[in-house]
């Protein structure tokens, strides 16, 4: 029982305290440790010679048939948000989805918070699309994580108030406290209309870059108005200069890309 704990503790504090891991940078920051050399602080090796990273390039003519299966509850409409320095994080409580895996096997997984990355992390057929979301989910041992990539269109009216009062990190003269937010509808409206999915073992895309995840990548993406994902990339600047807070894509080293649809 105490292990159960000890390993649940720690899948949160990775899942929603990863970003604070002291020393790493993005390329584009200021700072010793960016994205090629992350595997070099301690504690983080998995960074650097770790054999099922993420992201991934998702090359869809390489994928196989899947029948890994998804379903959903989550139903709420007010969450915390933050921004930890890393991206804006929103913690919402009590939602989760249900992940079957080919052999029939369903493990329900708590969603943890979402969080959000421009560029997008993963690349389909080598292209990024604007930004991606992460949700990040667990069962105690394991994590799954929806990812959701964001296109430009027309304007995120479930997130609307998130990217309205977009909060400054700490350090930067604006509100670094967390912040309350509501949700227009549902969590599941978060998600595309068309529900089909890539599927693939992999790991967190920061350091400690931890072996332990379940991806489900959503083929359609969502929109955000260009004013929201601008509003967004301004947050993340050094000298005047924005940078991207995307890991690049990372081998796939023979691991399936499994398509459910």
């Amino acid at each position: 029982y105490k292990n159960i704990l000890v390993v649940t503790a720690a899948l949160v504090l990775f899942a929603t305290q990863a970003f604070a891991s002291g020393g790493w940078v993005y390329f584009g920051q200021e700072g010793e440790y960016t994205p090629d050399a992350w595997g070099l602080i301690h504690g983080n090796e998995a960074c650097g010679d770790g054999q099922a990273q993420s992201p991934i390039d998702i090359v869809t003519a390489d994928t196989v048939p899947g029948k890994v299966g998804l379903s959903y509850d989550l139903t709420g409409d007010i969450a915390e948000y933050v921004n930890n320095g890393h991206t804006v994080q929103v913690n919402p409580h009590g939602r989760s989805i249900t992940v079957t895996d080919a052999a029939g096997v369903a493990t329900t997984y708590n969603l943890l918070q979402f969080h959000f990355h421009t560029l997008s992390e993963h690349t389909v057929d080598g292209e990024h699309r604007a930004m991606e979301m992460h949700l990040v989910h667990s069962d105690g041992a394991k994590l799954a994580v929806l990812g959701v990539f964001i296109e430009e269109g027309e304007a995120n009216r479930v997130l609307g108030d998130i990217f309205e009062h977009l909060p400054h990190a700490a350090g930067h003269g604006e509100e670094s406290a967390a912040m309350m937010a509501e949700l227009a509808d549902n969590y599941e409206k978060l998600l595309p209309k068309e529900r089909a999915f890539w599927s693939y073992s992999g790991s967190l895309t920061t350091p400690p870059c931890s072996e332990i995840v379940t991806w489900l990548v959503f083929k359609e993406p969502i929109t955000m108005s260009v004013e929201q994902i601008e509003a967004y990339r301004d947050l993340y600047e050094e000298e005047g200069v924005r940078y991207d807070t995307n890991r690049p894509v990372q081998p796939l080293n023979l691991r399936p890309v499994t398509s459910n649809d």
